[in-house]
């Protein structure tokens, strides 16, 4: 069995690279593996939607130029059927199976939606986070230019989670849990030969003094994790008009004024599995205390 990891981009730190070699002597005693790398396209700051893809058009042709005529092709992609380790591993063996020797992963991304209302200052705070970012690979600092799904880059992703003038803390705690939720899903799309790349994407802002062995061994471990699991999520205190209230308390400033009461809702969701909308508690008002 061959298999291909197709990128777009080429490797240019050395943690990269040794990370890129230490999974490729591991997946030796299992096929032959290889990575593909095609040159990326640069593109202009605020270029129109037909330039973006004359761009995609490109990069893809090098892409199709790269994949053999026998093989079979699966594309990493966000919204592409996710496997867990052991699907994949049964796939790749039925393949094989079927006279399938030859195999091409096809690298996809992660995306995150924007609202109108935020571009303006997601725009006013992507320059500080552009210049706060050190990595060699950055490229020219670019804009969001429109509403809907877009695919964020890292002083981008950063841009966006420190947005806190635009409304309040609640709305900031959604973004961040957006851009985590957003990293969580494209690492379940990941080939595990992706996994130095995401190291090498964290690495700067992470002091450890774990080897690139033991990391990728910390990947390994985490990977059957990550791609059978369901990430939940609730927001406590429970924002609605009933069991929390905002305002000055005490000589405290502004703070959250939430229904004490309400703790046990936290608590069925951590330990019992009960959604935070669905519980009980909620259905019965008689009970609320605000903390105040």
């Amino acid at each position: 069995m061959k298999i291909i990891i197709l990128t777009v981009g080429k490797i240019k730190e050395k943690f990269y690279t040794e990370a890129v070699n230490e999974y490729l002597k591991r997946l030796s005693r299992y096929c032959k593996a290889e990575v593909v790398q095609v040159a990326d396209e640069k593109t202009v700051e605020n270029c129109s939607e037909t330039e973006a893809d004359m761009v995609k058009e490109k990069e893809g042709n090098r892409i199709l130029a790269k994949i053999p005529d026998d093989a079979y092709v699966i594309t990493l992609e966000i919204n592409g059927k996710q496997l867990d380790s052991l699907e994949l591993a049964d796939k790749i063996n039925r393949l094989g199976i079927n006279g399938k020797s030859h195999i091409v992963f096809v690298i996809g991304g992660v995306d995150v939606e924007i609202e109108e209302r935020e571009i303006q200052s997601l725009n006013e705070g992507i320059p500080g986070a552009y210049n706060s970012c050190t990595y060699a690979d950055k490229g020219e600092m670019q804009l969001i230019n429109n509403a809907g799904k877009h695919t964020l880059n890292g002083y981008q992703a950063i841009a966006y989670a420190r947005m806190r003038y635009l409304d309040n803390g609640i709305y900031r705690d959604g973004r961040q849990r957006k851009i985590i939720s957003g990293m969580f899903d494209g690492v379940k799309d990941l080939s595990m030969s992706e996994y130095p790349k995401l190291l090498n994407t964290l690495l700067p802002y992470v002091k450890t003094n774990l080897t690139v062995g033991e990391m990728l061994n910390l990947a390994f471990t985490s990977y059957s994790f990550a791609t059978s699991k369901e990430i939940k999520q609730a927001e406590y205190p429970i924002i609605d008009d009933k069991h929390v209230k905002g305002g000055k308390y005490k000589n405290a400033g502004w703070v959250w004024l939430y229904d004490v009461n309400s703790t046990g809702v936290l608590h069925d969701f951590i330990y019992e599995d009960i959604n935070m909308e669905d519980n009980e508690y909620l259905k019965d008002d008689s009970k609320i205390e605000l903390n105040y």
